[in-house]
């Protein structure tokens, strides 16, 4: 039970409820079945540009799902039969790209934890299928990499081996194969877009596959990042975010404005994911699509959440908190096996911004396995266990947060859920989170070296290092602040031919003080 320890009243727990995902309206199903046909094909070439294993995982899910697609076609069909034939050509293309990686002998390579680096090299002069090319680079070391220009996927895992011509027409057989089979399932859908379209006397637009076809290059992937689905645009009238490339590289947080996004447009996004799970069939099989539409919203009102909360009691002023909570248990509810405790994480870290604290405790603990390596959700869990009484356990929770790379530090040593922890472990509350630096001079001839090495159990930011020299030729500080965006624990910097100290040696007074944002010394 939680207690009121030390002036800390437990605050009320609130209602999570369901969000209702019903679809609004009728959805047309054809028109979503394109939609999500040219997801899929889009996501087998973004994909295949990423190193191996992360990119067969990814393929054999795309598989899966058109496979899933597939089976609900066969029991409930649509008019125009040819879009269950380009679910089947999602098949065949996954399938390709494993016969590719066989044939290559590419996840023998990397079973045996041989690991190349991704390059995607763009603008090469030779085009391969209008998609990319192979090119000869120098790595540097007098050995040679062959790469592909749109994926990377096979030079990568060859480099530091000099590739013989055979070898080199093999890899530029087996690839082209890939993708002459990846350009025709692309070039069959969109056949079966425009009939659709024509039937229904629909925009063209509205159905997708509106693109030409250029090289997937940078350009390719800005659009990933920028371009929305018209299909869903037109759908609800407004530009919602492609939802479905939080499941790629490319993050959420590029379509905001990073730290400076406000608590407003955080919950203005909320909303729009809630929006586009209501546009989902309501077949069970495009669950899927409404669950992660959920884990978006949620993401964002957790944001907001976090924001609201800064320097607040666990529960106090959780507006936010609560929205963010409903839209993490319903995603729950669809994808309710939650293998990877990422949803679980979401609800629980939201359940403890809105107060529901036994709640919270309950769920992040059931998932400790699933999130061990996330500062964040360590963090929490130190709160909630000062706040409870446990005051080891709070700290333990604290120290790994650090170690795993929390850097939160002026947060936490004001952070009021803590107090509890502090009045019980202070001395060593204050030791771990105090920022603690170490720094020398190494003279020159003419000019002098500055290092500083970060002696914090944290990460430190901001640095601005303040140093003055004496002796009995005077006193010497550097022209120009001493700066540094962010030193690890344990690193060390060195600022060359900083300062110049006349008469400098190893009996001259020093001091230095330090500002960051954890802190000052």
């Amino acid at each position: 039970m939680v207690s009121g320890i030390s002036g800390l009243v437990s605050p009320k727990a609130a209602q999570i409820a369901l969000v209702d995902v019903s679809p609004k309206k009728e959805v047309n199903e054809e028109r979503f079945l394109l939609f999500v046909l040219e997801h899929q094909l889009d996501s087998i070439l973004f994909f295949s540009h990423q190193a191996p294993e992360r990119a067969a995982p990814a393929i054999v899910e795309i598989k899966n799902y058109a496979q899933s697609i597939m089976a609900h076609l066969q029991h409930h069909p649509v008019e125009n039969n040819g879009i269950l034939g380009g679910f089947q050509r999602v098949v065949e293309v996954a399938d390709a790209y494993e016969g590719m990686l066989r044939d290559l002998g590419v996840m023998d390579v990397a079973a045996k934890g041989e690991r190349g680096k991704m390059v995607l090299e763009t603008g090469a002069k030779s085009a391969l299928l209008g998609y990319g090319a192979m090119q000869m680079l120098d790595t540097g070391d007098g050995s040679t990499l062959v790469l592909g220009a749109l994926t990377g996927v096979v030079g990568a895992w060859y480099e530091g081996q000099t590739i013989e011509a055979n070898r080199k027409a093999q890899i530029e057989r087996v690839t082209a194969g890939f993708y002459t089979k990846v350009e025709q399932a692309r070039a069959d859908a969109v056949v079966v877009a425009d009939d659709v379209a024509q039937k229904h006397s629909w925009n063209r637009a509205s159905v997708g596959f509106v693109r030409t076809q250029k090289s997937f290059g940078q350009e390719q992937i800005d659009r990933h990042s920028k371009d929305l689905p018209p299909v869903l645009a037109d759908l609800i009238r407004q530009k919602p975010l492609n939802p479905f490339l939080q499941s790629h590289s490319i993050r959420l947080e590029d379509y905001l404005d990073g730290d400076n996004t406000t608590q407003q447009k955080h919950m203005e996004w909320c909303a729009k994911f809630i929006d586009l799970a209501r546009l989902a069939p309501s077949e069970a099989v495009y669950d899927a699509f409404r669950w992660r539409y959920m884990m978006r919203a949620g993401t964002m009102a957790l944001a907001a959440a976090e924001q609201e909360g800064e320097g607040k009691r666990l529960g106090e002023n959780s507006k936010a908190a609560v929205i963010a909570a409903t839209c993490w248990k319903t995603a729950l509810s669809i994808n309710v096996s939650d293998p990877s405790g990422e949803l679980r994480w979401g609800y629980g870290h939201s359940l403890a911004l809105a107060g529901n604290l036994n709640e919270a405790s309950e769920v992040l603990t059931e998932i400790k396995e699933h999130v061990a390596s996330n500062p964040d959700y360590h963090y929490v869990l130190a709160r909630l266990s000062s706040i409870n009484g446990e005051q080891a356990e709070a700290l333990e929770h604290l120290v790994a947060a650090i170690a795993k790379g929390f850097d939160k530090i002026s947060e936490a040593k004001k952070s009021q859920d803590l107090e509890n922890l502090r009045k019980a472990r202070g001395g060593e509350v204050d030791a771990l989170l105090a920022v603690k630096f170490g720094w020398s001079v190494t003279y020159g001839t003419f000019n002098d070296d500055i290092t500083i090495t970060n002696q914090s159990a944290f990460p430190v930011t901001h640095l601005v290092l303040s140093p003055v020299i004496s002796n009995a030729n005077g006193s010497f500080s550097p022209k120009m602040p001493l700066t540094l965006e962010k030193l690890g624990p344990g690193k060390s910097h060195t600022w060359v031919n900083c300062v110049s100290v006349k008469g400098g040696g190893d009996k001259d007074n020093r001091k230095a003080g330090l500002q960051c944002d954890q802190g000052s010394r």
